[in-house]
C-alpha cells in the first residue's frame, strides 16, 4: 500500500482555519480585556498600598534610623550589626509586601496584556 491519504474539499480547509482563527481572537481578546480591568485595579492597589507605605515609613522609626546612616557614618559602621538589626525591625514590612505585591500584580497583568493585544485585534494567518 502506498501513501494513501484522503483528500480534503479546500471549502472545509478554509472553515476550520476560519474557525480557528475566530477561537484564538475570542481567546486573545478575553485575556486582553481581563487583564486590562486587572490592571485598573493592581493600579489602584500600588497607588494605595505606596501611600500606606510612605505614612508608616513617617510613623516609624525608620527616617531616623536611615538618618543616622548619613549624619553619623563612623557610629553606624562601628554597630553596623545592631544598626541593621534595628533599621530591618523599624521597616513596616506590611507596606513593603503590599507594594511589591500590586506592583509584581500589575506587571503581570501589562505582560498578559500585550501577549495578547496583536492577536486581539489583528487576525492570524495573514488572510482576513
Amino acid at each position: 500500500m502506498g501513501n494513501s491519504t484522503p483528500k480534503l474539499p479546500e471549502s472545509l480547509r478554509t472553515r476550520v482555519l476560519t474557525s480557528i482563527r475566530q477561537e484564538e481572537r475570542h481567546r486573545a481578546r478575553t485575556y486582553l480585556f481581563t487583564s486590562a480591568a486587572v490592571m485598573v485595579g493592581s493600579s489602584a492597589g500600588v497607588f494605595i498600598s505606596v501611600t500606606y507605605l510612605a505614612q508608616t515609613l513617617a510613623q516609624s522609626s525608620f527616617w531616623s534610623y536611615l538618618s543616622l546612616l548619613f549624619s553619623d557614618t563612623d557610629v553606624a559602621l562601628a554597630y553596623a550589626e545592631p544598626f541593621l538589626f534595628s533599621l530591618a525591625e523599624a521597616l513596616p514590612l506590611l507596606g513593603v509586601t503590599a507594594v511589591l505585591a500590586t506592583t509584581l500584580l500589575l506587571l503581570g497583568a501589562l505582560r498578559v496584556f500585550i501577549l495578547n493585544i496583536r492577536s486581539g485585534f489583528i487576525s492570524s494567518f495573514n488572510n482576513a
